[in-house]
């Protein structure tokens, strides 16, 4: 067994084809309509200090961190490293790779959060102080880093299967990118905890302090498994439909919207979303829940559109909105576009 430098095997053009696929889905998502509580194109519901065009606008900074933590990857994990890994003549053994990218990241990640947080001022420099999306900086972090190793397995899974590499698609190794996204989950949430880099006055904090529940902080170090669990409810509810792919059938729009709608409420009714649990309390969450839940099991599209008008009086009525669950959605579009099941 010797040692050897690793080399890169994705092209920059693929990382770059998976950024795509994450700011289309906030575009998808910040589109979709009727959305309770929530920013679409034809109403700002509860959200009177932002609107469509203030969200639309602010998603290019997305797209330009997205960019910039490519290339922190490229050389943490390339350029900058002199570590290498054990070689045999047959293959570079998964759990070498694995161990190599997790270790560079644990050195290097304050890095790429100090870059988050520049990224995160522009925004509010931009908006005049409006969090627009602070929240998927966060989410988009994990899961585009560990996209980024993923696609480096992935590549060395196909080298190593030098019959059969070319056929194997990336979707037959979705369980191997959920354990790269719970890995790099623990690694950013373990960090920010050691720093005490959490906020201190966010509806988050406050729901930390009375029920020890960090929300999305503690859905990543769980590999969040939500996304994960909507992405497959998606490709039941899309099998049921007998919908092949959501860019054809444009005569089933109407059920494409209602599946979209349906992916959205099982986020809503399975996600502890520190904004209404902090707002308004348990009781309130859990009735926003069953209404989510209730919701989704209407098969008639009239009734189905009068529940989500339901929710949004609700919302509307208590002040609240899921903002925890918009980012969640757009990750699960996002995901799907790059496993090409959408």
């Amino acid at each position: 067994m010797r040692k050897v430098k690793l080399a890169k095997l994705s092209s920059n053009e693929e990382v770059i084809e998976t950024i795509h696929s994450f700011i289309d889905a906030l575009y998808l998502e910040l589109s979709l309509d009727p959305k309770p509580g929530l920013i679409t194109p034809i109403s700002q519901n509860r959200h009177k200090d932002m609107d469509y065009f203030i969200m639309f606008e602010t998603i290019p900074l997305i797209r330009k961190y997205l960019y910039g933590v490519m290339n922190i990857c490229d050389e943490i994990f390339y350029y900058q490293t002199e570590e290498t890994v054990e070689f045999s003549e047959k293959k570079i053994s998964q759990d070498f790779l694995l161990k190599y990218f997790f270790n560079n990241l644990k050195d290097e990640i304050e890095r790429i959060l100090h870059f988050g947080l520049i990224v995160e001022k522009q925004m509010f420099t931009k908006t005049k102080g409006i969090n627009t999306y602070k929240g998927i900086i966060f989410t988009y972090t994990v899961l585009f880093i560990s996209m980024y190793i993923f696609l480096e397995i992935y590549e060395y899974r196909i080298l190593e299967d030098s019959e059969n590499g070319y056929n194997l698609r990336r979707y037959s190794f979705i369980k191997i990118y959920s354990y790269i996204v719970q890995k790099v989950g623990e690694i950013l949430v373990d960090y920010k905890i050691k720093v005490n880099n959490l906020p201190k006055s966010t509806y988050g904090a406050i729901t930390y302090e009375k029920y020890k529940y960090r929300g999305v902080v503690d859905e990543a170090k769980k590999g969040y498994p939500i996304i994960f669990k909507a992405m497959n409810y998606f490709l039941n509810l899309k099998n049921k439909a007998n919908i092949e792919s959501f860019i054809y059938n444009p005569e089933l729009f109407t059920e494409k919207k209602v599946i979209l709608l349906k992916v959205f409420l099982f986020i809503c009714s399975s996600l502890k979303d520190t904004n209404i649990l902090g707002k308004k309390g348990e009781e309130t969450l859990l009735e926003y829940q069953k209404l989510c839940s209730d919701a989704m099991k209407r098969k008639n599209h009239e009734n189905f559109f009068l529940s989500l008008k339901q929710i949004n009086e609700f919302c509307l009525k208590n002040d609240i909105s899921s903002g925890g669950t918009a980012d969640l959605f757009s990750s699960v579009i996002a995901l799907l576009k790059i496993f090409n099941l959408f």
